[in-house]
């Protein structure tokens, strides 16, 4: 009852949202999972309906509710779904449907692939539009393809799509301001949200954006100036903001602050602000010591000792010396001695800092000083911070980019600390000078990272910095302002923004680049930077392409960002000089990007003269919230500003027909795919968007727009297999999804051969297979054999089990001959259904005849297939049989079986089928295979289905 009573409140805020939004939205309706939808597979999971490829079999997961209450017209269903693992791979998962009972047609489709679930565990929204007639009945339809754990909460039918990227690109839609400033309640800065970096977390919206912290950075010793952070505010309506405070503070910030007055003492008196002792009243001794904390986090920190001296100039002699002692371990952890002449000051504080790693939980700190009778002395305070003195970044800790993965945020930011230096400034041209201090120029900033497993207390890794400046080029002044994303392969990606010469516009201008890897410690740049540059001349973006939002994934497959751009610095001011606005640009790989043709998206804000803040219109970022697309801008250097992306009136033509080719395999190089058009019922259809790889999904062959045309050919190369997908534009420039993928053709060496000549071949030959028996189907592969039972082998179809495919159809196979784990060789094939079936029985074998021995077996070069140690006979693995014996070692998944020959068979089991108990005496079908246990090749036995094991 409590989940339920929660569920309807966070749909109920989905419903606030909406109406506080504005958007065009005449009707919603909200179909529970587990309440309002029909089910073929799975179960009630918590606040949704789930399925499990250990329990379930592909099936529909949920159907319903055959409402006739859906508005006429335009209408989107957002399915509400999470998966248990998501990675970059194109499988399909689910398929979408928007069903008409009342035609019986299903009146749009989409089938979803793993890549685009973006976290695992979480809920995500996937839309699916549709056009609905006056009084039919409609079904929502999910259904599953036995390939990962999935989990549907509820589908939300609302009666006009929401507008997204792909409708603004094509210019049907536009943004509306809802707002020029935050309403921001609790903040604790100077600033309302200003360069934010956004997550959607559950039904909240996080930003981490710029706050101000009014600390004395200690050195140097006379700043108090405020410095820039990192603050979190949270929306659950992405209109109005609650702040909650500062999340990650700048370096030296002392996260543990411990009076000298609280402290042990063996000598002095409380003094005013501190603990003191003088030579008059006092001998040597410990001034303080304490406080035996064990509160300490493990790690690097700095402990600074805050002093006042009497006389900074009489001799050089140590006036105190200072420790961090760990009483636990009975260990000094770091030391110092302090010299009169170290004091930059009297009367006033003074800073010492040491450097040590705490060993964490368990050990108890004491930070001591040792008074040498020399001077007076009053100790104000011991702080210890994260991180080692100097830090990188005690001048500022901003502009920050967040990313969630596996419960983890990964906060990059922007960091810049002091340096000695007293000449050369790399700060976008601003000097800093505070006085009385020979600590004046900031450092070139970098990219550094901070983490977290609650999005509230993050941790600066101890291997910073992420990201440097290179000495020379585009870049060489500084990084900064940096996004964290991951490539479609899976590797890390850091959109970061350079400053220096570019000979793109001014003379130093700020552009976009990234740089990836698999590790956020060594990534590499792309050689392709800046890949969002300037443009000369331009009247918004000749000076800066900067700052950008968050990477957003719209129906189409493709990837769009904002980012900030302003015209050339001139004159002293610089680039607070300049005019600025907001942009956008797509990307089909995250890698390359296309500039919208219509830039900028927002007016020109030109800077007022004698302005001394960047302003207007920059900073930006974006966020889909409740299938929403808000984006947020500077309205000037303390407030944002508010736009949402509405519609235009648009229409989508129809999916085009799954394009066909020759059939599973050919010798020839040439390939031809075909589908059928599309139709849209407005403006017409002009053309498709036409992909063509060698995996499904994939593009690595052909990307492009193709007119007029319901065929392409493309040139291929020998054993790879190809895939073909289309998508209509219409004349609007309104794009359908994307048809289904082929189902494959393979450019092979050798046709016309049986199965057992293609398992005499060399790994990775390719082969072509005419009219095979389907003998065995499992979940992501089946099982080919001749008719005479000479032969079978394993297939494994790259794009999925082919529809209806079943035992005893008839297919053609075209593809590579390859190994599994288990050292059973299998082909990675193209496949076509063939009309026709034939009859499969099973070969009767005792146990010791199943597996057998090497069939044109090879080490070097790896040709054929190894049979089972140990044995003699025929090799017979890959094909259907049946055999008998007494069970042992039933698990409820397998058990093994002796027909006592002393010859034990792993029997698996599928899906839903139960072992028989240890002892039963049972026959049993199923393929011969096998798998490898302690360096052994053993007999295993493959079953169809739980009716195929039979009790004697």
């Amino acid at each position: 009852m409590k989940n339920a009573v929660l569920k309807t409140v966070m749909l109920l805020a989905c419903l606030v949202l909406f109406a506080a939004a504005g958007t065009a939205f005449a009707s919603q309706q909200i179909y529970q999972a587990e309440s309002a939808l029909s089910h073929n597979i799975g179960r009630s999971d918590g606040d949704g309906w789930s399925a499990s490829i250990l329990k379930d079999s592909a099936g529909y997961l949920c159907y319903g509710p055959n409402t006739t209450q859906t508005t006429a017209g335009m209408n989107c269903a957002s399915f509400r779904m999470m998966i248990d693992y998501r990675s970059a791979a194109t499988g399909k998962i689910v398929r979408l449907e928007a069903y008409d009972a009342t035609t019986g047609l299903v009146i749009a489709t989409r089938e979803v692939c793993r890549y685009e679930f973006l976290v695992k565990y979480t809920y995500q929204n996937f839309a699916l539009n549709f056009s609905a007639n006056t009084g039919h009945s409609l079904e929502f339809r999910v259904y599953w393809y036995d390939a990962a754990y999935i989990k549907l909460d509820c589908v939300v039918v609302t009666s006009q799509a929401a507008a997204t990227l792909d409708d603004y690109w094509a210019g049907n839609a536009v943004w509306t301001q809802l707002a020029t400033e935050v309403p921001m309640d609790n903040v604790t800065s100077g600033y309302q949200m200003i360069y934010p970096s956004m997550v959607v977390e559950g039904d909240e919206i996080w930003a981490y954006y710029m706050g101000l912290e009014w600390y004395m950075c200690q050195e140097p010793d006379l700043d108090q100036n405020g410095h820039q952070v990192v603050n979190r505010a949270r929306s659950s309506d992405g209109i109005n903001w609650v702040d909650d405070g500062i999340v990650l503070h700048i370096g030296g910030y002392p996260a543990w602050t411990f009076q000298a007055e609280n402290l042990y003492h063996g000598i002095g008196r409380a003094e005013g602000v501190g603990w003191s002792a003088n030579t008059t009243d006092d001998s040597a001794g410990y001034l303080c010591y304490g406080p035996y904390t064990n509160s300490i986090t493990a790690g690097p920190m700095e402990a600074d000792f805050v002093f006042q001296i009497d006389d900074n100039t009489l001799d050089s002699s140590v006036v105190v010396s200072v420790d961090v002692y760990d009483a636990t371990a009975g260990a000094v952890l770091a030391s110092r001695s302090i010299g009169r002449k170290e004091f930059k000051s009297t009367g006033a504080d003074n800073y010492f800092h040491l450097n040590f790693t705490s060993p964490g939980a368990g050990h108890y700190l004491e930070f001591r000083t040792y008074w040498y009778d020399k001077a007076r002395i009053l100790q104000n305070y011991v702080g210890i911070a994260e991180g080692s003195f100097p830090h990188s970044d005690n001048f500022y800790a901003a502009y920050a980019g967040i990313y969630k993965e596996s419960g983890i945020w990964y906060l990059v930011y922007e960091a810049c600390g002091y340096t000695l230096s007293s000449t050369s400034n790399y700060a976008l041209g601003s000097a800093y000078t505070p006085s009385s201090s020979s600590w004046s120029i900031p450092k070139p900033q970098t990219v550094e990272l901070a983490t977290s497993t609650d999005g509230l207390n993050f941790v600066k890794s101890a291997n910073n910095p992420v990201l440097v400046a290179n000495s020379t080029g585009w870049e060489r002044n500084n990084v900064g302002t940096p996004t964290l994303q991951r490539t479609i392969g899976g590797d890390w990606l850091l959109y970061y923004h350079g400053y220096g010469p570019s000979g793109q516009g001014g003379a130093d201008d700020c552009q976009i680049g990234y740089a990836s890897g698999s590790n956020l410690f060594s990534l590499t740049k792309s050689s392709s930077n800046p890949v969002i540059p300037t443009v000369a001349d331009s009247n918004w973006e000749s000076g800066t392409t900067g700052k950008r939002s968050q990477i957003i994934q719209a129906p189409s497959g493709h990837y769009y960002m904002a980012y900030e751009g302003s015209t050339d610095a001139t004159g002293t001011l610089g680039f607070n000089a300049a005019s600025w606005s907001t942009g956008l640009a797509r990307s089909l790989d995250k890698l390359s990007w296309t500039k919208y043709s219509n830039n900028p998206m927002l007016p020109i804000v030109p800077t007022n003269p004698g302005e001394t803040t960047f302003q207007g219109n920059n900073g930006c970022e974006m966020v889909v919230f409740n299938g929403v697309t808000y984006l947020y801008v500077m309205a000037d250097f303390t407030h944002e500003a508010i736009y949402r992306l509405d519609n235009v009136d648009t229409t989508g033509p129809t999916v085009p027909g799954t394009p066909t080719d020759a059939g599973a395999y050919t010798t020839d190089t040439s390939l031809t795919f075909n589908w059928t058009p599309s139709t849209d019922d407005r403006s017409g259809v002009v053309g498709y968007n036409c992909q063509i790889g060698t995996s499904p999904g994939a593009s690595d062959v052909f990307s492009g727009y193709l007119v007029n045309t319901l065929s392409t050919t493309v040139t291929g190369s020998m054993g790879n297999t190809y895939y073909c997908r289309v998508q209509a534009m219409d004349n609007d420039g309104n794009l359908s999804d994307w048809s289904g993928n082929s189902d494959g053709i393979a450019i092979v060496e050798q046709t016309g051969i049986d199965i057992a000549t293609a398992k005499g071949l060399a790994r990775s030959k390719s082969v072509g297979l005419a009219s095979k028996s389907v003998s065995a189907l499992f979940s992501d592969y089946f099982y080919i054999q001749e008719s005479n039972r000479s032969a079978g082998i394993m297939v494994k179809p790259a794009s999925g089990i082919p529809a209806g495919l079943a035992v005893g159809n008839l297919v053609n196979v075209g593809g590579i001959i390859a190994i599994n784990s288990n050292y059973e060789l299998y082909i990675d094939a193209a496949v076509l259904l063939l009309p026709g079936t034939t009859s499969i029985k099973p070969l009767g074998l005792a146990n010791k005849a199943i597996g057998g021995s090497d069939f044109q077996y090879s080490a070097l070069p790896e040709i054929g297939q190894i049979g089972i140690t140990g044995a003699h006979g025929l090799n017979n693995i890959g094909l259907l049989v049946q055999t008998w014996g007494r069970v042992s070692q039933s698990s409820g998944t397998s058990f093994f079986l002796d027909d006592g020959s002393s010859v034990s068979i792993k029997v698996v089991l599928p899906n839903g089928a139960s072992a028989p108990a240890d002892g039963k005496y049972v026959k049993t079908t199923g393929v011969s295979s096998c798998y490898v246990s302690e360096g052994k090749v053993l007999r295993q036995l493959l079953v169809r289905d739980a009716s195929e094991v039979v009790e004697l």
